[in-house]
């Protein structure tokens, strides 16, 4: 098989796969609890590049933290590897992997590291709201709203990071409520 059909192949799969997968309706709120890290970011770069091993195309973007929001960075920069991207007359596309653009900055809602150690992303491009800021230099979020909302809604930065702030909150104390249910372990634990 050529390299050229063996992508488009590969293509046809994963947007299969990427069609078939569905996420239940979910709001900001839901994506905030899901994600270990939930920053304010501003990119600073994107690169394509082909894997060495498949030859599919991944999107390199570098971000500098401008806030954390929930959880704390160990180091100024962020950088995701996400799958798609084009490159000459070559691409590959997957169906809801955020597209991003230098000097933009987003509120990014950040899971697990991948097996290559990178961040993920939660549910794709949901997980990634776009700031902007008006002729006064306010920041606002974009889409910082729940489910069924039909047009972009903004948000002060203020407010979200208020929002947020109350998510964790919550969380925390959920944990809290659990742990004493289960009690102490009977026995000493050994």
């Amino acid at each position: 098989m050529t390299p050229r059909l063996q992508h488009l192949w590969i293509l046809l799969v994963l947007t299969g796969l990427a069609a078939a997968t569905t996420y239940a309706p979910s709001t900001v709120d839901d994506r905030i609890r899901t994600a270990e890290r939930v920053m304010c970011a501003e990119c600073r770069s994107v690169e394509v590049r082909p894997d060495s091993s498949t030859g599919l195309l991944y999107t390199y973007s570098t971000f500098d933290l401008l806030e954390d929001l929930k959880g704390r960075s160990d180091t100024p920069t962020i950088r995701l590897r996400l799958l798609g991207g084009r490159l000459g007359d070559r691409a590959t596309v997957v169906v809801g992997v955020p597209q991003f653009k230098r000097g933009t900055e987003y509120v990014l809602m950040l899971g697990k590291r991948n097996k290559a150690g990178y961040p993920t992303v939660v549910q794709f491009e949901r997980g990634v709201l776009k700031m902007r800021r008006d002729a006064r230099g306010r920041r606002f979020v974009e889409g910082a709203v729940g489910v069924g909302v039909r047009r972009a809604v903004s948000m002060p930065l203020d407010k979200f990071r208020t929002r947020v702030a109350r998510v964790v909150r919550e969380q925390e104390e959920a944990r809290r409520k659990q742990a004493k249910r289960k009690g102490p372990k009977a026995g000493g634990g050994k």
